[in-house]
C-alpha cells in the first residue's frame, strides 16, 4: 500500500477509484464502502482503489476545546487500510484553511489530479466550506469533469446504522463487546509501561501502568476482563481504568494485571483489548475491602475469558 500526499501522485495509481473520509476506527460501515469499491474495481479491469483521508483528525482542529477521543491513531488507521487491501492512501493535513475550501476547489485540488474513473461516497457524506458539497454536488462535478459518482449502499447491522460516533458512545458507556461487533474487530489501545506507585504490588496484584496516546479513546472507568499482547504473545488480565479513589488519587490511571506473565515490562509497549466491563470504579473503606473485591474481579475475569 502506498502512502502519498498532495503534489505526489504516481502515474500508476491514476485513473483509479476514490473514496473520501476521516475513517476513524475503520468500522464495518467503512469496510462496506471499501468492499463495494473492490467490487467496482473488478468490473473495471482491476483499476487501483484509493482513499483520501487526513493525517490528523478534523475534530481536533474544528473543536480544539473539546475532548478529542479517537478510535484510531494515524498509524493504526493506515494498518487497518492495509488489511483491507487498499492500493493507496492520500493524506491531507486538515487545517482551518483547508476547512474553508469550496467544494469546487476541493475537487480541483484533491480529486482531479488523480484523473479518477469514479468516486464512491458513504451515506451522508459532506465536504467543502460549510458542508456545501454532498453526493448531488459531486455528481454535478462528475458530469463536468468526466468521473462517475456512486453512493455506497447503506450499512445497517441489527437496525443500527454503524458509525464512529455510535462506537465512541458505546466505549464511553463501558460496552466494548458491542463496540467490537460494530468495528468488526476488538477495540484496542496501545500503551507504554511506566513506573507506577506499586500500589498493585502491595495489594498482591502487580500491574503494568500505561501511558496511552493522548488522543486515543479510553473506555469509561472501571474494571475490565481484557487481553494484553506483549511481544506478539497474548495474555489474559484485569484492566483497571480510574482515579484510584480509595487512595485519593487525582490523575487517571490505566493499569493491567497480566495473568501468568513473568518478566520486566518497563518501557515496553502493550496492546490492550478490553473484552467486558466487570464493575464501575469505586471507593473502598479499607485496603482489605479492596483486596477482597479484586479477588472477586479475578474470578469473574477468568470465568469470562474461559480460564
Amino acid at each position: 500500500m502506498q502512502i502519498i500526499g498532495p503534489g505526489n501522485i504516481p502515474a500508476d495509481i491514476k485513473h483509479c477509484l476514490l473514496t473520501v473520509g476521516t475513517f476513524d476506527g475503520l468500522h464495518l460501515g467503512h469496510k462496506h464502502v471499501l468492499q463495494h469499491m473492490h467490487f467496482l474495481s473488478q468490473q473495471m479491469n482491476n483499476i487501483p482503489v484509493g482513499v483520501i483521508s487526513f493525517s490528523n483528525h478534523p475534530r481536533a482542529v474544528l473543536m480544539p476545546d473539546q475532548k478529542a477521543d479517537f478510535l484510531s491513531t494515524l498509524d493504526e488507521k493506515l494498518n487497518l487500510f492495509n488489511n483491507e487491501h487498499v492500493d493507496f492512501v492520500y493524506l491531507i493535513e486538515f487545517s482551518k484553511e483547508f476547512a474553508g475550501l469550496s467544494a469546487l476547489r476541493f475537487v480541483e485540488d484533491h480529486i482531479l489530479p488523480f484523473e479518477p474513473k469514479g468516486l464512491v461516497i458513504g451515506r451522508d457524506h459532506f465536504f467543502g466550506n460549510n458542508k456545501e458539497g454532498n453526493v448531488d454536488v459531486l455528481k454535478q462535478f462528475g458530469k463536468q469533469f468526466n468521473f462517475s459518482v456512486q453512493e455506497a449502499p447503506e450499512f445497517v447491522l441489527n437496525e443500527i446504522n454503524v458509525s464512529s460516533s455510535i462506537i465512541r458512545k458505546l466505549l464511553n458507556e463501558g460496552n466494548p463487546e458491542e463496540a467490537a461487533r460494530l468495528l468488526g474487530y476488538p477495540y484496542f489501545f496501545t500503551g507504554k509501561v511506566v513506573q507506577g506507585q506499586r500500589i498493585g504490588t502491595e495489594l498482591g496484584y502487580p500491574t503494568a501502568n500505561l501511558i496511552v496516546h493522548d488522543r486515543k479513546l479510553i473506555p469509561s472507568p472501571g474494571v475490565y476482563a481484557s487481553k494484553a499482547t506483549i511481544n506478539n504473545k497474548t495474555y489474559s488480565g484485569m484492566l483497571y481504568i480510574g482515579h484510584r479513589p480509595t487512595f485519593d488519587a487525582n490523575e487517571l490511571s490505566i493499569e493491567i494485571n497480566v495473568f501468568d506473565f513473568q518478566g520486566n515490562l518497563y518501557n515496553q509497549m502493550i496492546r490492550i483489548e478490553p473484552v467486558k466491563h466487570i464493575r464501575e470504579d469505586q471507593k473502598f473503606s479499607s485496603r482489605e475491602e479492596l483486596i477482597k473485591k479484586i479477588k472477586q474481579d479475578e474470578k469473574i475475569t477468568k470465568l469470562i475469558l474461559g480460564l
